[in-house]
């Protein structure tokens, strides 16, 4: 019988553990979600006007659209 219950703690411990590491990754994957939603679309503004000045290549032009589009679908999602 103590065998028994000295496993279910055991089990327990590690369970409590392993959720409060997953709760720790969740609110820091959280804050850096709301990091990129608040700041990717004005960094994206801020490059946008400066692009003009600049003969920047194809492959800049077309990142800053990937990361437009992947905002925009990650807003639809949320």
């Amino acid at each position: 019988m103590n065998v028994e219950l000295n496993t279910h703690k055991e089990v327990l411990n590690l369970t409590k553990h392993d959720a409060a590491r997953w709760e720790r990754g969740f609110t820091e994957l959280d804050y850096l979600s709301n990091l990129t939603m608040d700041q990717l679309p004005r960094r994206l503004k801020i490059a946008e006007t400066e692009l003009p000045f600049f003969n920047a290549p194809d492959g800049v032009k077309s990142f800053m659209e990937y990361c437009r589009k992947t905002l925009r679908d990650y807003r639809e999602k949320l």
